[in-house]
């Protein structure tokens, strides 16, 4: 909550130092427990021995508006 952005991007190894433990549900329970009780939807992306979660914030946590006189977009966060 104290990031003022509209996405987090997580990355973790999904395979111990060791290589011989897949430690992607681990990482994703602790992906879950750290968002509980938000309502960011989630995507996950897996790579060859990492896996990437794409955590999008509740819309009504931010906004993007236009600056009338500039037609530039200004944050309102």
């Amino acid at each position: 909550e104290a990031l003022n952005v509209r996405w987090l991007v997580l990355s973790f190894p999904t395979v111990s130092t060791h290589g011989g433990r897949n430690l992607t549900n681990r990482y994703r329970d602790f992906l879950y427990q750290l968002i509980d009780g938000h309502n960011w939807p989630v995507t996950e992306l897996m790579f060859e021995g990492e896996v990437v979660f794409c955590v999008q914030k509740e819309s009504g946590d931010w906004r993007l508006e236009i600056d009338p006189r500039s037609q530039s977009p200004i944050s309102n966060l």
